[in-house]
């Protein structure tokens, strides 16, 4: 009887012992899981960092190696996509024709999420920037997609930033004088003249200035590109200068706040 209930014992014993060595691989096995998860959200925050400063080719290497490694991870998929848009948008600037190759990938990328996205903002928000470095009939699609962000996200800066981009570009390529039975992006049915679409771009960086959440990096960011607004599109000198001096001393460091010291002569 005794030996009887000394397997037992021995037997429960093992059970529980088992237990007790799955419970602490499970533990540690967790543990890694939150500290690889860990990581690599501090790798996407400071390749969102370095989008913002200009470096998108060292944005482009973090977020590729993130989306490769998290496929279902749509974050880190838009992010990629953003990424290679910038890096396209930049090839296409500078006259390098291999701006296409990028340009097709985010498209290919693009077309794949876009079921799992349907309310996701930030899908939208590259589907427009996308839209704007592209296609040809583009006006109707970038209009769709930041108004589809706006909605899934009311007072998306990086939205109201995209939107002031895209219409300081339109209002630098648009005639300033038009026919009238031409609709535009803009709405309305007459056409949206230079001077109304530099006032739509003026309108859509001050919404962005005015969102409690916008960066630092982003307010150096869009002071600049209203400076250059200013100058180059609205004629005014002194409120040029004005909003570059606010880039420069903001982020005297980032990109931008070394070119608005450079505008400046300083």
């Amino acid at each position: 009887m005794n030996r009887i209930k000394g397997s037992f014992l021995w037997y429960f014993f093992m059970v529980f012992l088992s237990t007790v060595v799955m419970l602490g691989v499970s533990s540690v096995t967790s543990a890694d899981d939150l500290a690889a998860q860990a990581s690599s959200e501090d790798l996407f925050r400071k390749a969102g960092s370095l989008k913002e400063d200009g470096n998108y080719d060292a944005a482009y290497a973090i977020l590729k190696k993130l989306a490769d490694e998290n496929s279902g991870n749509n974050a880190y998929q838009i992010g990629y996509i953003d990424a290679l848009l910038e890096q396209s948008r930049t090839m296409k600037e500078t006259g390098n024709p291999d701006w296409k190759t990028k340009a097709k990938e985010a498209g290919y990328k693009i077309k794949i999420l876009q079921p799992a996205n349907a309310s996701n903002a930030d899908f939208y928000l590259v589907y427009a920037k996308y839209s704007w470095l592209v296609e040809t009939k583009r006006d109707a699609h970038i209009h769709k997609a930041l108004e589809r962000a706006f909605h899934f996200k009311p007072g998306y800066v990086e939205a109201f930033i995209l939107k002031g981009d895209i219409h300081s570009d339109l209002a630098r390529t648009a005639p300033t004088e038009a026919p009238q039975d031409t609709t535009t992006m803009t709405g309305g049915s007459s056409y949206a003249t230079r001077h109304l679409m530099a006032m739509t771009a003026r309108e859509a960086y001050l919404s962005a200035l005015s969102a409690v959440d916008i960066s630092s990096r982003k307010k150096a960011y869009v002071y600049f590109r209203l400076g250059e607004l200013e100058d180059q599109l609205m004629g005014n000198k002194a409120d040029a200068r004005t909003y570059w001096e606010k880039s420069a001393a903001l982020w005297p460091d980032s990109k931008t706040g070394r070119l608005a010291k450079m505008r400046m002569g300083k």
